[in-house]
């Protein structure tokens, strides 16, 4: 389903995301009032969170993930690197709703509240990423939402790559052959083609 629909994956996980964003939201300026009437000494600070600052925040994580890149196929990408990625993008999202606030003229809404507001965002975001990610690896380890992989050389270096792909099953990176035009490499390889061929490997294998 998601190599025939990836649109509909696509959106369908941008949505998720926006809507754990917006929980985040949600929950931190519940979170924040009942820290305030439980400790008014420490949250004695006046706090807003109007009701612009929601879509603000929904609108400027989307822009965000989309210059780090999150919403691209990241299926090679460690996942060391996309909570790094996440953290970038939600500290860029903080960093516009304080802006925004200031050039708009909106209420300002109170350290504490962005701060719970941040924390709440990036653990959700994470933990929805980690899930989707182990999903995706178990479905490819089985055989599902693959891509067709051609190694373009020959010799060590062209075999080294193959067994490198290989051993991470859970990329989803089918191997279909060799493109090679060594003569003295092809015997018991699965050679497609030669390197004069390629454009037709890439139109009919891949």
């Amino acid at each position: 389903m998601l190599k025939r629909f990836p649109r509909l994956f696509h959106t369908g996980y941008v949505l998720l995301e926006s809507a754990v964003w917006m929980s985040a939201f949600v929950a931190a300026r519940e979170i924040r009032g009942t820290l305030g009437a439980w400790f008014p000494e420490i949250f004695a600070e006046s706090w807003a969170s109007p009701s612009m600052l929601l879509p603000a925040a929904a609108l400027l994580w989307l822009v965000a993930a989309r210059l780090v890149g999150l919403h691209r196929s990241r299926r090679l990408v460690a996942i060391s690197r996309d909570l790094w990625d996440i953290g970038r993008a939600s500290c860029a999202v903080l960093v516009g709703m304080i802006v925004a606030s200031y050039l708009l003229r909106w209420p300002t809404a109170s350290r504490a509240f962005l701060g719970i507001f941040w924390l709440l965002g990036v653990a959700g975001l994470a933990g929805v990423r980690i899930a989707v990610r182990g999903i995706l690896a178990r479905a490819r380890a089985n055989g599902y939402n693959t891509r067709n992989l051609a190694i373009v050389g020959a010799g060590e270096a062209a075999e080294a790559a193959h067994a490198w792909v290989q051993s991470h099953r859970d990329w989803g990176l089918k191997f279909v052959g060799f493109v090679s035009s060594a003569p003295s490499w092809r015997p018991g390889k699965v050679v497609l083609a030669d390197l004069e061929h390629f454009d037709e490997v890439l139109r009919d294998e891949i």
